[in-house]
């Protein structure tokens, strides 16, 4: 009967499976990837039909890569739009092949041609050379000189000599991402909204008019040696422009950004990056929120005077840049990189910013003592700052706390009751026999003793890696353990880790009660493995029978541990530390693995 049971049991879900409509199953096809939705035309008859009349076609050569060759590939595009239903509009066809040449190819002419005669509404197309270095580009197929249902258009790796955007005139998003052969684009189309230019070599320039742009990206050519070809930007007429990015155009100056830029009264993202020839910037933008300026080689001055700014990213280089953001009020994401900015600069500028929430400061080689106090903050990040002594932080409501750099001999005080910190610190210097640079380390991790949950990173230097964190057994006989109160730790490796049981040692002499211990080993790429403690309470004269520790102050974790729960470690690791557990802890009861 059982075998009879399962045939009817199968029946039935086929009949469930047949009865779908066809939108349902055409929903359950676009969350697979390409593969795994011609799998499924195995299930029914249903799923096979709805499988050719399927609107979007995503051709992925990244997906098989691994199983079939390219012209494999090619052949197999070929032959499963051949067996597609007829008559069935496309509203996205998306093509991704890595070629050896750039020969036309009457697969992937067809391909495209298949997508033109079925109305596609967003053509994707994306065709790389095996060897990423050559300037190598695929001809345009004739095709696609003139298309009246395309909206969305994507190039990458085509020759566009003959590309003619007046002939696409339904289109708004257009990208063109390492293409070649168009020295003029002449952008006049009213329906366009969204233009992406991309390391199109040889374009001299780009003529904006008549636009309803709404989003306008670019990014230079590189032409060797860190230089990017030259190339004029042209927005004559872009008033309906909100969000601009531009990266490594030379033509782009002081005088092209005020005549241009300033007067985008729509806009509310820019970004600028690498525009070499820049010298200052004033943005009185009304409705700017967000402005990041990058890497600008002789950028001297930058004055923000438009007061609905929200976000604010400065990148610097080595010339010094003056920054006038007192009119933005509402800032409320600020990230200096590399700025030549004193202490007193940022402790005025938070004062006149009363809803910042987020703070970075990096490479800013000027601060030498800083005093953070605010009240709104909620994440502050201060990475290698090079002559940085001491940093007081008040700020009640921080959440995020993160440090990068070398120990310091004066407090890194840190004032929040809800504190989440992450350390990386710099061991380069760190001599194994040093009993100095153990007493800097303990008194610098005793200051973030009251953490919630205290990230420790470890960065491979020489052969000294991970063992800096782990103090010497005498001196652990006369410090105390400068995280007792800490009751979540966590430690990311970036090398391989070659001995547990050391390091779990060490950092339970670190913080002697925690609750939970994870380990991420990045470098031998096993995820992160954890421990949860549970500890039993102790009689005082319990504690003075004990040995190992009589003569401390703060007891260790071996007196107190019950129970230890172990996940996700290998069965080598697994199994040293069940052994190490169970010859060190005193009063264990259980291991859970």
């Amino acid at each position: 009967m059982r075998p009879r049971k399962k045939l009817e049991s199968s029946m039935v879900k086929e009949t469930i499976i047949s009865d779908l409509p066809e939108h349902i199953i055409h929903n359950v096809l676009s969350l697979l990837s390409t593969k795994d939705a011609a799998r499924t035309t195995v299930l029914s008859k249903r799923f096979r039909l709805a499988w050719t009349s399927f609107p979007i076609i995503d051709l992925d050569f990244t997906e098989f890569r691994n199983n079939i060759a390219i012209d494999q590939f090619l052949d197999f595009v070929r032959d499963s739009l051949q067996r597609r239903a007829p008559n069935i509009c496309v509203e996205k066809f998306r093509l991704l092949v890595v070629l050896r040449s750039m020969e036309a190819d009457n697969r992937i002419d067809g391909a495209i041609s298949y997508a033109i005669e079925h109305k596609v509404k967003e053509l994707d197309l994306h065709l790389l050379h095996t060897n990423n270095f050559n300037d190598l580009y695929y001809k345009l197929p004739s095709v696609l000189f003139s298309v009246d249902s395309v909206k969305v258009l994507k190039l990458k790796g085509f020759n566009l000599e003959t590309l003619d955007l007046e002939k696409f005139p339904l289109i708004e998003e257009l990208s063109l991402i390492s293409c070649a052969g168009l020295n003029n684009l002449r952008v006049s189309n009213g329906q366009l909204k969204i233009l992406e230019v991309k390391s199109c070599g040889g374009l001299l320039q780009i003529d904006i008019s008549k636009s309803n742009l709404r989003s306008f990206s670019f990014t230079g050519k590189h032409s060797g040696g860190g230089e990017y070809e030259n190339c004029q930007i042209n927005p004559a007429d872009c008033h309906s422009l909100t969000n601009l990015a531009i990266r490594g155009a030379p033509k782009i100056t002081s005088e092209w950004f005020d005549n241009y830029v300033s007067k985008l009264t729509l806009l509310e993202n820019l970004i600028l990056s690498e525009c070499k020839r820049l010298k200052k910037i004033y943005i009185p933008n009304p409705e700017v929120k967000v402005v990041e300026i990058k890497r600008c080689a002789v950028l001297g001055k930058i004055e923000i005077v438009a007061q609905n700014v929200q976000s604010f990213v400065y990148f610097g280089q080595s010339r010094p840049c003056q920054i006038k953001i007192t009119a933005c009020r509402l800032l409320r994401n600020l990230q200096l990189y590399g700025a030549n900015v004193e202490a007193r600069w940022i402790e005025e500028r938070l004062s006149q910013l009363p809803l910042l929430e987020s703070l970075r400061l990096c490479y800013c080689d000027m601060l030498r003592t800083l005093e953070v106090s605010h009240e709104q903050l909620k994440s502050f990040q201060l990475i290698n700052c090079s002559i940085l002594e001491k940093a007081v932080i008040y700020a009640p409501n921080l959440i995020y706390f993160r440090y990068e750099g070398k120990v310091l001999k004066s407090p890194l005080s840190v004032d929040s009751p809800h504190l989440e910190a992450e350390l990386t610190v710099d061991s380069g210097r760190y001599i194994t026999s040093s009993d100095e640079w153990y007493n800097k380390l303990r008194n610098f991790l005793g200051y973030f003793d009251h953490c919630k949950l205290l990230i420790l990173n470890c960065i491979p230097r020489r052969n000294l890696y991970p063992t800096f964190l782990i103090f010497p057994e005498d001196l652990r006989d006369t410090l105390l353990p400068p995280l007792f109160d800490v009751k979540h730790l966590k430690v990311k490796i970036e090398a391989q880790l070659k001995d547990i049981i050391s390091l779990v040692d060490g950092l339970l002499w670190l913080s002697p009660l925690l609750e939970t211990m994870s380990i991420i080993d990045s470098g031998s790429g096993g995820g992160e493995s954890s421990l949860k403690f549970q500890y039993a309470k102790s009689s005082v004269m319990e504690e003075m029978d004990l040995t190992c520790c009589h003569s401390r102050i703060i007891k260790c974790w071996r007196h107190h541990l019950k129970k230890v729960s172990m996940e996700n470690f290998s069965e080598s690791d697994r199994m040293r530390l069940m052994d190490y557990f169970g010859r060190k802890a005193m009063r264990l009861e259980t291991i859970e693995t």
